[in-house]
């Protein structure tokens, strides 16, 4: 757990590990050169599982990192500052993790708060490891406050970037991860997700960087070290975004999602998962982020209709 000026909702965090029915952990937690009360309200805990460090500011992937190398477990969780585990979310994930020993990394449904109310909404992401895969080409379907990783696993794929242009660092650090390993997730809520002012998520910047890894994924997908512009324009519609490049036809777009689903069908061929309905409604999206982007197109398609009911009238 990483924290930076959390006070306000930090006790609730912290006590939501401690009070785990699943009692056997250490608790790392970061202090990340906080101005405010933070210190203080962690070091009021007397329970032997944690154990507090001070840092001057390194951001948060950096002091992600650091947790991510003092600890000792097999398995390591993550929790933010201001969000809430229910408790039995440790329980549930071993469980799951200790009887698929293929699976990466396991997050949990979470439900929304915004700042210290209920929002009525849920973060509810695909759970079947070849759904996960193919979702996760285009977006973030984790709650990061929630995930479980195997610590082998990010031995082997490394950690969170720390580049300002890898961000958003979980989006980055999960497409490594599910590039390379299966990923899933639980169906139950076990999480609680508060979103605050200020979130960086809706910039300009960070949605880029999204479209960016996304198209990344999509190329590696399909044996590309780098991705193309016919990547990042599939990437960008994807995202509902508009692409730099709208020279591609739609075609050539469809063309290239089928072989993306087709990819990941022959990697997790022995499967009895498949991504047709997936895709399917990838390739809806895609269609309608066209036609919004393509006026021109849109025009087409309206004089396409009235020709085609104009002849079958006049073929009355």
């Amino acid at each position: 757990m990483p924290a930076y000026n959390a006070q306000q909702y930090l006790r609730p965090a912290v006590e939501s590990i401690l009070n785990q029915t699943f009692a056997d952990f250490e608790f790392i937690i970061i202090d990340d050169g906080s101005t405010d009360d933070t210190a203080r309200i962690i070091a009021s805990y007397a329970d032997p599982r944690i154990r507090f460090y001070q840092q001057a500011n390194q951001g948060l992937s950096r002091t992600l990192n650091r947790g991510i190398s003092l600890a000792h477990g097999t398995f390591i969780a993550r929790q933010d500052a201001d969000d809430v585990s229910m408790p039995q979310r440790f329980a549930a994930q071993i469980e799951f993790m200790k009887r698929h020993a293929d699976i990466a990394m396991v997050g949990t449904a979470a439900e929304i708060w915004v700042e210290g109310r209920p929002g009525g909404r849920y973060h509810r992401h695909p759970c079947d490891p070849v759904q996960l895969a193919f979702a996760m080409l285009f977006d973030n379907y984790f709650v990061h406050s929630s995930v479980m990783i195997r610590r082998a696993v990010l031995e082997d794929i490394g950690g969170y970037s720390a580049e300002k242009t890898r961000q958003p660092e979980d989006f980055e650090l999960w497409s490594r991860i599910s590039q390379k390993y299966p990923v899933a997730n639980l169906p139950e809520v076990l999480q609680i997700y508060r979103e605050r002012s200020g979130s960086i998520c809706r910039t300009d910047n960070f949605q880029a960087s999204c479209t960016r890894i996304a198209a990344e994924n999509i190329a590696l997908t399909l044996g590309f070290k780098e991705p193309a512009p016919i990547h990042l324009t599939l990437a960008s519609y994807m995202r509902g975004q508009r692409p730099q490049d709208r020279t591609i036809p739609l075609n050539a777009l469809k063309t290239l999602l089928t072989e993306a689903a087709d990819a990941i069908s022959r990697r997790f061929a022995s499967s009895a998962t498949d991504v047709s309905a997936a895709l399917a409604q990838r390739m809806e999206m895609l269609a309608h982020q066209y036609r919004r982007f393509h006026p021109s197109y849109r025009l087409g398609a309206y004089l396409r209709r009235r020709i085609s009911g104009a002849v079958g009238w006049l073929g009355r």
